[in-house]
């Protein structure tokens, strides 16, 4: 039996795996959410998902929040890359 899922794996602009990475995932007019953390390799995966829109989030500490728009199909799995960006936060 299939299943919807959404999987993929958090780096920095360098390529390299970020473990620790909140991923919030949000399905379009819907409240609930689903939160997940990368692992040790970057890798995250959300499962038992519906067909339907979504908003997915990364954040982290350091680096700027990543937020994509997600269109996941009937038994589809897709695969999210996601990089974030080191935060250029300016100190006085």
């Amino acid at each position: 039996m299939a299943e919807e899922r959404i999987e993929g794996v958090v780096t920095d602009s360098n390529q390299e795996p970020l473990p620790g990475v909140v991923l919030i995932l949000q399905k379009d007019g819907d409240e609930h959410k689903k939160e997940e953390v990368s692992r040790a390799d970057g890798s995250f995966v959300f499962t038992r998902l519906t067909p339907g829109g979504y908003i997915l989030q990364a954040q982290m500490s350091g680096f700027t929040t990543e937020e994509r728009k997600i269109q996941l199909g009937l038994n589809e799995v897709l695969r999210i890359d996601v990089v974030l960006q080191v935060s250029q936060t300016r100190e006085n």
